[in-house]
């Protein structure tokens, strides 16, 4: 669900961005992990998590606000400042003001003083690539809104403040109904009160993870890729490191770690063909 699956990215990305200090980061944001998706119901095709029904159960909200928490990223943002919910100071002024429109702008320009008077770190590129979704409604509703949530880092508030809450009307309309919701209010109120409970969720001293709701949660799955995630920000780091005291560059660094690990493995199988030798002659000489 939306609540596993953020709280496994979050860890993921911010581990390997702190751990690789990337100056480019590739998001590829496929939708046939959406509830309902033609893949994952099986609908599609066949398969052994399809048949059955077992598989992700993503909104396509929740696959945005992982797109949104990467370009905030990129932006310089902390992942405090990011993964909270959005400021509400202004909520008396919305109410005076009365109007929709205006409270967007509210929105958008309280976020942005906010984020002036943060100092922001290390500023990375974002390219975000396209990828499954077999159901046109649902992969049209993400593909908008992670769009949306990739220019978050130049226009924060664009994918919760400024999107229309209703589809648009157009050619294909019918086929978003009954809601014809562009953006759920019930989605986007529940992943912002995922970020309330994140802290008691995730345990920092021992990486527990409680128990997902969702009907598809594995915890022993979500055990293991903590571990995987942990496991591989250490070997980054540590080959940083090792970099740090080389005047290679890491990936020469790396190139030079294989060719030393092959380079004995052909010293030891010489050696032993060697010694070998030695003892056949002995042998004739005898």
């Amino acid at each position: 669900d939306d609540f596993t699956f953020i709280q496994m990215y979050r860890k993921m990305l911010f581990g390997l961005v702190n751990s690789f200090d990337p100056d480019y980061i590739v998001l590829c944001v496929g939708a046939d992990g959406l509830e309902g998706d033609a893949l994952v119901t099986g609908k599609l095709h066949s398969t052994d998590h399809s048949s059955t029904g077992e598989g992700w159960s993503l909104s396509p909200e929740g696959l945005a606000e992982c797109v949104r928490i990467t370009s905030s990223l990129c932006a310089g943002l902390k992942e405090e400042m990011i993964c909270t919910r959005p400021m509400k100071e202004e909520k008396k002024e919305n109410q005076a003001v009365g109007n929709a429109s205006d409270c967007c702008n509210l929105d958008t320009k309280a976020t942005n003083d906010a984020r002036e008077s943060v100092q922001l770190g290390k500023r990375r590129k974002l390219l975000v690539l396209g990828g499954g979704g077999y159901t046109p409604t649902k992969t049209a509703r993400a593909n908008l809104l992670c769009t949306a949530a990739a220019c978050e880092g130049a226009r924060s508030g664009l994918l919760w403040s400024e999107l229309p809450k209703d589809i648009p009307s157009h050619d294909y309309f019918p086929r978003y109904g009954p809601l014809f919701e562009l953006v759920s209010e019930e989605t986007k109120q529940a992943i912002w009160n995922s970020y309330d409970i994140q802290d008691s969720a995730v345990n920092a001293s021992d990486n527990v993870i409680k128990e997902s709701t969702s009907p598809f949660f594995d915890d022993q799955a979500l055990q293991q890729g903590t571990h995987a995630i942990e496991l591989a920000c250490l070997f980054i780091d540590r080959q940083r490191k090792k970099a740090a005291h080389s005047s290679m560059p890491y990936n020469s660094y790396n190139d030079r770690d294989d060719d030393i690990f092959i380079s004995v493995k052909d010293s030891r199988r010489k050696k032993k063909a060697s010694q070998g030798g030695r003892r056949r002659k002995k042998k004739k000489e005898v």
